[in-house]
């Protein structure tokens, strides 16, 4: 559906180049990144859809996004909102595909530890993947 009505087909075309996109057999689509699943998160879905929903209607109304280069004009912005939200939902759409991450190393165990022992949340370290 975000794709039928505006122009997020450019990320859409980056997804699928992706590492996220047929891994596993997986294909994610963009609600299981960007809307929270699940009936615990039923008022986070309702409010992203209405709020997101309703500001992503009206900036593709004022801003033009005709081009790639044009839609990347304004990428680092919306990078960072999307980015921000995972970090307000503490992650929960990485966290449903990425149950119990156990990455290989010392080092990334210990950064995967913080997420319970100083508050981390995905985002923090994973940034810009798709």
């Amino acid at each position: 559906f975000c794709t039928s009505c505006h122009s997020m087909s450019y990320p859409q075309a980056e997804l699928k180049e992706s590492t996220h996109y047929g891994a596993l057999g997986v294909n994610p689509t963009c609600k299981d990144c960007h809307i929270p699943q699940g009936i615990e998160n039923f008022h986070l879905a309702v409010a992203t859809h209405v709020v997101d929903g309703a500001r992503e209607l009206w900036l593709e109304m004022v801003n033009d996004y005709s081009t790639l280069e044009k839609f990347n004009e304004r990428r680092l912005e919306m990078a960072h909102d999307a980015r921000m939200n995972l970090k307000k939902w503490d992650s929960i759409t990485c966290r449903t595909c990425h149950v119990k991450p156990a990455p290989p190393g010392e080092s990334a165990q210990a950064e995967h530890r913080k997420m319970e022992t100083e508050g981390a949340t995905c985002i923090d370290c994973h940034q810009n993947l798709v």
